[in-house]
């Protein structure tokens, strides 16, 4: 006769089981952020197996929804934020990009002050819709009235971004922290670490200068920046999603 197991013990078995599964996955990153760091020139396959691992897009999902912007919604498309966190909408998601299906929705567009902390206000609104009836909004017709545009995907579209910066990040930091001449835009990074690394090796300073490039995420070249990723990354599927 077999021998039914104890709850505690089923507990601790299950227990068990999911820390070798979240392992293993965290492994996966580890694997080829290690390849990154050990062959620069390497190449990468099969990533769309990766993000649509249900581990890893319980891993982004969890990792986005601290964020202040969790809980905000894209467009009527699809209006679900975090409080929408499910295993039904993780299984929902990997289904759809394993098979295929999966499609990045519109974003929904605000404007914030030029600081893009806060909502214009009621008179740039204004003249911004009298701007979008009119036709096409420029940059400079936004900068002009001291505003700044910011895109908010649905939360579905969040975990997916989240899970694909995961894959980006394993394949490119460690060629970052090879130079470690770049400390905008990663993990752990920021201004202070540039000012320690000029403290550290700069023998003197005379001067620095202060730049901002116009409109430069709004005219960054998207066949450029795809043929980039196409040199280390082999996965067409991948690509096309980002793409």
């Amino acid at each position: 006769m077999e021998k039914k197991i104890g709850l505690a013990k089923k507990r601790k078995l299950l227990e068990a089981q999911f820390r070798e599964l979240d392992f293993k996955r965290l492994k996966t990153l580890n694997r080829i952020a290690n390849k990154a760091g050990l062959y620069p020139n390497a190449k990468y396959d099969k990533l769309m197996y990766i993000i649509a691992d249900e581990g890893i897009l319980y891993q982004a999902m969890g990792q986005i929804t601290g964020k202040l912007g969790a809980l905000t919604p894209g467009t009527k498309l699809d209006p679900r934020t975090a409080d929408e966190s499910s295993n039904e909408l993780i299984r929902e998601l990997s289904t759809s990009l394993k098979n295929g299906s999966f499609r990045f929705k519109p974003i929904r567009r605000v404007y914030m002050d030029k600081s893009g902390k806060n909502p214009v206000t009621n008179e740039q609104r204004d003249e911004l819709v009298k701007l979008h009836k009119i036709g096409k909004v420029t940059m400079d017709q936004i900068k002009e009235l001291k505003a700044r545009p910011l895109g908010i995907s649905s939360f579905p579209d969040k975990i997916v971004q989240e899970a694909i910066r995961m894959v980006l990040n394993a394949i490119y930091e460690p060629e970052f922290a090879k130079f470690n001449v770049n400390f905008g835009f990663r993990p752990k990074y920021g201004c202070q670490d540039a000012i320690q690394e000029i403290q550290t090796y700069a023998k003197s300073m005379n001067f620095a200068i202060e730049g901002d490039i116009k409109g430069a995420f709004d005219n960054v070249c998207h066949e450029i920046l795809i043929k980039i990723l196409s040199s280390k990354i082999k996965d067409k599927k991948f690509l096309k999603l980002i793409k």
